[in-house]
């Protein structure tokens, strides 16, 4: 796992680069870059094996060295390939866009060379991978609107709610976009953003289950928060309300793991109320995306507040059953601590 954290902190260094590459002093950009890393999806996928992390960074990498280094650049593209395939999409919207002219952004693509060439590879001695493509109900076989209304707006899986700064991202954009320094990566953030949206939107799977919001869209999620690190001033109160709101939502993600709340649905099948019939019904992954009471921010935040408190909530009224995400359960969940290795309430009896 620390191979991960170290991708977290490598990605916070390049965020602070880019934020001066878009003019902010040293001192202003190491604290804009230690924002996004706190308050941000990223601070939890430092804990999450999850290879778009990986290939976020190596994204971050070519969009930095892209003019100043571009044989760099094409290796960290060629790796963002090599991780997963779909990368190629990114890397070739971030090359496009990029700073630097014909001859910096040939060098690039040449340097991608070994990174295809071990992707390929990679397909070549792994036969029906590519065959199977499409089997068992894995493709783009999803609504695109229900993708687009789910990544966007759903009560359980919306980037906002995992990131709530992305809130000022349209105020924030308009600014950049005005500005010669940061009008480049406004374009970039806002097609790499969209291109990711609709392309994932209509993927079989397309929050990424089990992640911590929607884990395919981890890079331009990033690109977006460097548009609105660039233009809003720190000092705002609707800036700093947000910042507080998002540093809350990572909190007991990092303190208890952000998969705690998933993996307790998968392993102890809890249940909600059937309000079509009288009894329960099984939780779904549904359940999960689109309904307030057992997407993973309420449900992280319930067990953090358990851990904090006594015991499990749980409401006064059997009639109100299916009130908090605990109740289904047949026994309180009390995961250990993810961080702190210790219990603050003495050993478990």
């Amino acid at each position: 796992m620390l191979v991960y954290v170290l991708n977290g902190a490598l990605g916070c260094v390049l965020l602070q680069r880019i934020l001066m590459q878009s003019g902010l002093a040293v001192k202003a950009a190491l604290w804009r870059a230690a924002i996004i890393g706190l308050a941000s999806v990223w601070f939890p996928y430092t804990k999450l094996e999850y290879s778009e992390s990986l290939v976020a960074t190596a994204i971050l990498g070519l969009w930095y060295f892209a003019r100043r280094r571009p044989i760099v650049a094409g290796l960290l593209a060629g790796f963002a390939i090599s991780v997963r395939i779909d990368s190629l999409l990114w890397v070739v919207i971030t090359l496009a866009i990029a700073p630097g002219n014909r001859s910096d952004k040939l060098r690039s693509s040449l340097s991608m060379i070994p990174g295809v060439l071990l992707t390929v590879w990679s397909y070549w001695i792994r036969p029906g991978v590519l065959s199977n493509y499409g089997s068992s109900g894995v493709g783009f076989s999803n609504p695109i609107w229900i993708g687009v209304y789910g990544i966007l707006l759903s009560a359980g899986k919306s980037i906002i709610l995992f990131s709530p700064l992305l809130l000022l991202t349209l105020t924030a954009w308009r600014r950049a976009y005005q500005q010669p320094a940061t009008k480049r990566l406004a374009v970039w953030a806002l097609t790499l953003f969209l291109a990711q949206l609709f392309f994932y939107a209509g993927w079989w799977d397309w929050s990424g289950d089990d992640s911590w919001g929607v884990r395919f869209l981890i890079t331009s999620i990033l690109a977006l928060h460097l548009v609105v690190m660039a233009s809003i001033k720190l000092r705002s109160r609707v800036f700093q309300l947000l910042l507080i709101v998002a540093l809350l939502v990572q909190l007991p993600a990092v303190m208890l793991g952000p998969h705690t709340s998933l993996m307790l649905d998968h392993l102890n099948k809890p249940t909600k109320a059937n309000v079509y019939m009288d009894g329960n019904s099984p939780l779904t992954i549904e359940d999960v995306r689109f309904h307030p009471r057992y997407g993973q921010v309420t449900a992280t935040w319930e067990l953090f507040a358990q851990k904090l408190g006594k015991g499990p909530i749980r409401s006064p009224d059997a009639h109100l059953l299916g009130s908090t995400w605990s109740e289904g359960f047949q026994e309180p969940p009390s995961p250990d601590w993810d961080i702190f290795w210790l219990n603050l309430h003495g050993p478990k009896r």
